[in-house]
């Protein structure tokens, strides 16, 4: 098992496609937010492909430059609009923005979800991203932002296939569940947490060849 245990925030909830997600939804009494969540358990990074090198997450939605536990939910709503929800509290607190994507000619529309948890403290910074294929019936509080997302994590998205996950990571085994997880841990050299670790997951629900929905994120502990 990984030494890291994701927190009550980060237990997560996998919804099916094309089913409203418009309530707040728990497991065993945990909240979560309502959309496509990839890591439902304390052990859902067993198994996971173990990366050597960080991947090379770097995130920007509209025209801000986002930072793993860095950027606050208030600075991503204020670029795109909408208003950041709430559920639980302590531990199982959890704040995460919504948002419609239109389709393109080459991807489909898709639902982006901005989350944070306990541990993005007073500020709720950022702490994961995740992206689904939209649901025929959109829910109430994923609104159309004020202009185009155009988000960018430097990982393959929505509509990726496996080829391109075996390309970034070296391979693409998924899990039962049809996820195949990637993580990397880093020790941190300096700051508050040093001497600590900082844990990057991935994680990519596949539908046959093709990627349906993935999550990424980041969180810090010593």
């Amino acid at each position: 098992m990984s030494r890291f245990s994701l927190p009550a925030a980060f237990i997560l909830v996998v919804m099916p496609l094309g089913v409203a997600q418009a309530k707040i939804v728990e497991v065993a009494g945990v909240p979560a937010t309502p959309g496509f969540n990839l890591f439902r358990s304390d052990t859902a990074l067993d198994g996971a492909t173990k990366l050597t090198a960080p991947p090379p997450v770097a995130l920007k939605a509209g025209s801000i430059a986002l930072v793993f536990e860095g950027t606050p939910l208030a600075d991503i709503a204020k670029e795109l609009g909408g208003a950041i929800q709430h559920a639980g509290d302590a531990a199982d607190s959890t704040y995460w923005l919504c948002y419609q994507q239109p389709g393109s000619a080459t991807a489909p529309a898709a639902l982006v979800w901005f989350q944070s948890g306990q541990l993005g403290g007073d500020a709720h910074t950022l702490a994961a991203i995740a992206v689904e294929t939209a649901p025929a019936a959109m829910p109430a509080e994923c609104v159309k932002p004020k202009k185009a997302i155009n988000l960018e994590t430097g990982m393959p998205g929505l509509g990726a296939k496996t080829a391109d996950l075996v390309t970034a990571f070296g391979a693409a085994t998924p899990k039962a569940d049809g996820v195949a997880v990637y993580t990397h841990e880093g020790a941190i050299a300096d700051g508050p947490l040093k001497g600590g670790i900082t844990l990057t997951f991935l994680g990519y629900k596949l539908e046959g060849d093709l990627v349906a929905a993935y999550q990424i994120g980041q969180i810090s502990s010593n």
